[in-house]
């Protein structure tokens, strides 16, 4: 049997009160009443040796600042004694900052704000944790001991009095008339509260429940002289006070144990230093501790432990993700702490006959152009990898080319050449296994992990033999339609390496060539329904007639891409956008611009560009932002605005922290600043040699980690080894410089 022993620390009805949470003690042993009795019996020794009354004494709450040494002493000898019996966890939920977000502005029933409900809220989320959403206890009994509340509202404080009243809390008239006191919590109250829990989440958990909400007897009073003791509730309420401090204590080391009044200034964290806490606590009683946080990730962590219920393994994994990337201050601690424990639930949920639909949606999410839903394909494509062990056959080595190629696409967009090759591999190893339309298609994704290492000699070679392939292909999907009497169509396939070739002889600065295919992939796409493969073809031509310094090219296919030759009607069509893609037109949008239109570019639209708020317009700031950042930098510099130039090339560094970034970004980023730099240093005279200089040391520390890369870069090397600054520009081409 499980028993659960629970009391509160703070001040729910008060807004203002920094530091909240209900919290206790759980008892796994089967000997609970001959447990009550040796806990008496530590607190009646205790007591006896400080000559202080038992219980009266122990009311933690009631004690002053000088109380210190006796709070410290009840702590300790319950510590010892947990210790001793080696079956008690200390357990809380804090309240947190924001609450819960999507409660606010409802029901006076539910709203935080309103009479006691955030006390009502919290502790039916702390109990609904313990009994359901608790990896680590999986008993069918509880007990559940909790320490009856009461809310005192001055008679004068009409507002409160009528919140309670509405909600039909019971009540008494107490200090001469002067405060009333509302009775909150009860065992009707708290049984409502679990079963509600249980029918709104579909709970069929075979579990029983002893339930008992009850009154602190500290026998203060002579109907509580008549009353038993609880021992239980006692040790619960003095566990808050250790709690407590142990919070006080993380936040500020120099105020350990000391009366948390005056000091909540130190508790700065968002997450109440919820980690920290919770490793100092299971220091202190040598068991695990069982934490939860009441805010927004509360729900995110019940849709996980539902989705593992029910058996939806798919469904575990993306909230596993949604926990790992939510913006909330307890999210790291979640994750680290109950996901990586909740993990394990997911094997015996692993189902081997839909690893074909697993694989389905997690290439939806790596073949989107949204970081976070790339992100969370490779996230959820790593994580079935490790399940695999299960699967046996031919099957597996199918399914394996099949991951890997998705993985393979998510680390092509961070740039990360080292795992992509790594994918590469185990996808040559087992290509046996899959079609010939799966393996070409794998070809042209394999492309971009050559192209990230500047390899586009390497990229030809291989787009011209998958074209060839394709195209033998075509042959005989021409003697089809004609057998059929059908007319043939254009393939998105062809379309792509076409597309691609166009795009790699644009880097090598072979214009007929790109154009050549470019013109090719354009024909391909005629008769596709996706207009985002057309659309990436002319970002491509586009890029090439900016770089060609081709105006007459630009302008034939930017009113195609755009529907549109003016200017600040582009821009506005960009950023209204809500795509995907917004990010890669705004680039090459901006490339235009410095190229073909600077003596154009008006103040107001200067301004409109470089004041837009693009973060709050949902514009993802990951690649080709350091590109965006590079030239809006470059413009604000030519149109004479060096501090807003100054500010945008610095933002780079912000691309250059993002988690994952692999070598190719991390090269782009310096050659931007380096080619900044340069600029900075023909329009202002200023000297940035210096600064160029260690740009450069920095791209050979890169260099050093990426042998492929390092190879390309030996052109740009002058006889003893040093990277070349004006030949810098062999390597950087086309939709990079």
């Amino acid at each position: 049997m499980i028993s659960v022993f629970l009391d509160e620390s703070g001040n729910f009805e008060d807004i203002n009160y920094k530091l909240k949470f209900i919290g206790g003690l759980i008892y796994t042993g089967d000997d609970l009443k001959e447990e009550e009795c040796r806990i008496e019996q530590c607190l009646k020794d205790v007591c006896q040796s400080l000559k202080i009354v038992y219980p009266n004494d122990i009311h933690t709450t009631k004690m002053n600042c000088k109380s210190k040494k006796i709070k410290e002493a009840l702590s300790e000898s319950l510590i010892n004694h947990f210790h001793a019996n080696g079956k008690y966890h200390f357990t809380y939920m804090v309240c947190g900052s924001n609450k819960k977000n999507y409660i606010k502005n409802n029901s006076n029933i539910i709203e935080e704000e309103f009479a006691s409900n955030l006390y009502d809220n919290m502790i039916a989320n702390l109990i609904q944790n313990i009994l359901f959403y608790n990896p680590y206890l999986t008993d069918r009994n509880y007990y559940l001991n909790i320490a009856s509340r009461i809310a005192q509202i001055n008679v004068d404080d009409s507002q409160k009095m009528e919140e309670y009243k509405k909600l039909g809390y019971e009540g008494n008239i107490i200090d001469n008339k002067k405060k009333y006191i509302f009775y909150l919590n009860n065992n009707t109250a708290i049984k409502a509260a679990i079963s509600s829990k249980m029918v709104e989440n579909r709970i069929n958990k075979d579990i029983g429940i002893d339930l008992n909400v009850q009154k602190i007897n500290y026998k203060n009073t002579k109907k509580d002289q008549s009353l038993s003791t609880t021992p239980f509730l006692y040790a619960a309420d003095i566990s808050c006070n250790l709690i407590k401090n142990v919070i006080a204590d993380v936040s500020n080391f120099q105020n350990k144990y000391n009366s948390l009044k005056g000091k909540l200034t130190n508790i700065k964290k968002k997450d109440f230093y919820i980690s920290e806490t919770v490793k100092k606590l299971e220091e202190i009683s040598g068991t695990k501790v069982f934490a939860w946080a009441y805010d927004d990730i509360e729900k995110l962590w019940g849709d996980l432990n539902l989705a593992v219920y029910r058996k939806d393994f798919l469904s575990a994994l993306d909230y596993l993700y949604e926990i790992k990337k939510n913006s909330s201050p307890f999210a790291k601690f979640y994750y680290n702490f109950w996901c990586k424990r909740i993990e394990k639930e997911l094997e015996p949920i692993f189902n081997k006959d839909e690893v074909e639909l697993y694989i389905a949606k997690i290439e939806n999410y790596s073949l989107n152009k949204n970081k976070s839903e790339y992100e969370k394909g490779l996230f959820l494509a790593k994580k079935i990898k490790k399940y695999f062990n299960n699967l046996k056959g031919d099957n597996k080595k199918e399914y394996l080319f099949k991951l890997n190629d998705v993985l393979l696409t998510g680390y092509n967009h961070r740039g990360d050449i080292v795992n992509g090759h790594k994918c590469i591999d185990e996808c040559e190893e087992n290509k046996n296994f899959v079609d010939t339309q799966t393996y070409v298609h794998f070809l042209i994704r394999e492309l971009q992990t050559f192209a990230n290492e500047f390899n586009y000699d390497k990229c030809i070679k291989i787009s011209k033999d998958i074209k060839d392939y394709l195209e033998i292909l075509k042959e005989n999907e021409k003697e089809i339609a004609a057998c059929l009497n059908k007319k043939i169509t254009g393939n998105t396939q062809r379309g792509k390496i076409y597309s691609s070739l166009g795009q790699f002889y644009g880097f090598e600065g072979e214009k007929d060539e790109a154009l050549k295919y470019f013109s090719k992939a354009l024909d391909e796409f005629k008769y596709s329904r996706i207009d985002k493969n057309r659309e990436t073809t002319l970002s491509y031509l586009l890029h090439l007639a900016v770089e060609q310094r081709d105006f007459e090219l630009f302008e034939k296919y930017m009113k195609e891409l755009w529907n549109s030759s003016d200017l600040e009607e582009i821009f506005k069509k960009i950023t209204d956008n809500k795509s995907n893609k917004r990010r890669y037109q705004l680039y090459l949008y901006l490339k235009a611009l410095d190229t073909f239109y600077i003596e154009s570019v008006s103040e107001k639209l200067l301004n409109n560009i470089v004041d837009f708020d693009y973060k709050g317009s949902d514009f993802e700031q990951v690649h080709p932002w350091e590109l965006i950042y590079k030239y809006l930098a470059i413009i604000c510099l030519k149109k004479q605005s060096r501090n807003k130039a100054q500010n945008m090339i610095n933002k780079i560094d912000e691309i250059d922290k993002i988690k994952g970034i692999g070598g190719t970004i991390k090269l782009i980023n310096i050659n931007s600043k380096i080619e900044y730099l340069q600029l900075d240093s023909k329009l202002n005279k200023s000297q940035n040699q210096g600064e160029i200089d260690k740009l450069l040391s920095k791209m050979e520390r890169v260099l050093t980690k990426y042998t492929n890369i390092n190879k390309v870069f030996g052109s740009v090397r002058s006889e003893n080894g040093k990277l070349q600054l004006d030949k810098l520009n062999t390597v950087f081409t086309y939709m990079y410089r």
